[in-house]
């Protein structure tokens, strides 16, 4: 759009872009046209053209300007996207490393809580001093003599023969008559934890 400024001289209102295009097409082929239409405002509706085309540049505008917010907006939620999955797997990550480390804590507390000691597994090690000790303490509540006299019987028995016992039976039948009932076994057997 063109308004007549005077003998064929114009001044551009409207369509720089189509202005700018034609010359730049032309200097890479001199063989286009040399001419675009145009509209020519003349000076009965100048004014009201005029405001049409501010108008038009206003609202061209306003949708530039909410294209570039959508715009803006695609791509902030697409970086939201990719950080919030950052995020998670960075999370799954410190959770995954945090169960590691309690895993371990727990084997290594588990590896100095001192574990029981089976009855029949004790009667076999009699002879180490300090499960001798834990036997006495544990049959302590029949008496210490009494005690003390299971305890040194298994020990004989155990140097002298060194098979295990694999049944409390066997510990009975190694102790004999007198030193210790079936029941009284059983006691032993119910308090040893």
């Amino acid at each position: 759009m063109v308004k007549e400024i005077g003998i064929e001289n114009y001044e551009l209102l409207s369509g720089y872009f189509d202005y700018y295009a034609l010359l730049k097409a032309r200097e890479l082929n001199p063989n286009l046209p040399d001419r675009i239409r145009v509209f020519v405002v003349n000076k009965n509706n100048q004014n009201s053209v005029i405001k049409q085309l501010e108008a038009i540049d206003n609202l061209e505008k306003i949708t530039r300007q909410s294209q570039d917010k959508k715009s803006i907006q695609k791509t902030e939620n697409v970086e939201l996207a990719n950080l919030s999955a950052q995020i998670k797997d960075s999370d799954q990550l410190i959770i995954d490393h945090l169960n590691s480390l309690k895993a371990e804590i727990l084997n290594d507390i588990d590896s100095k809580i001192p574990k029981p000691l089976p009855l029949l597994y004790a009667f076999n090690q009699i002879s180490d001093d300090r499960v001798c000790e834990l036997v006495l303490k544990k049959m302590s509540f029949l008496g210490k003599k009494k005690a003390k006299k299971i305890v040194d019987r298994l020990r004989d028995r155990k140097k002298k023969d060194k098979t295990e016992f694999k049944t409390f039976q066997n510990v009975l039948d190694a102790l004999g008559k007198g030193y210790i009932s079936k029941d009284k076994l059983l006691e032993v057997i119910d308090n040893w934890n």
